[in-house]
């Protein structure tokens, strides 16, 4: 996972939320992705099926809601909370689920480098 926010940080903003530790790759973490100081678009998820990543959602839900800017849930690979990924749909979200983003990204030739953040990006100011 700090594979990943370290190649997602090279071409988007990424924020790491990490209630367990001070920083990732020299970058701080966040408690919590209310914590996170700047919009973002893309909630990537690192955490266990089930109810941790279901947890995972529906915060980022909460904060969709108040109009955070976020758009998309990523559930890393090997990553599925069924019901929570249906609330998220529901609600208007992108979700994608059990997929490495930056895998999906260097096969869309956005990113170079190794496989597959936490949070990424702010939206785009078209959206």
């Amino acid at each position: 996972s700090h594979d990943v926010f370290c190649k997602v940080r090279n071409f988007a903003p990424a924020y790491a939320v990490n209630p367990t530790c001070a920083e990732v790759a020299g970058a701080p973490t966040y408690a919590n992705l209310a914590a996170v100081p700047s919009p973002f678009a893309v909630v990537n998820i690192f955490r266990a099926s089930g109810a941790p990543a279901a947890e995972a959602i529906d915060e980022a839900l909460a904060l969709a809601r108040q109009v955070r800017g976020i758009r998309a849930i990523w559930l890393q690979e090997g990553v599925r909370a069924p019901e929570a990924e249906r609330r998220a749909r529901a609600q208007g979200l992108v979700v994608v689920a059990d997929r490495c983003l930056a895998v999906e990204l260097r096969k869309r030739g956005l990113l170079h480098g190794a496989s597959g953040t936490t949070a990424a990006g702010p939206p785009s100011p078209s959206a």
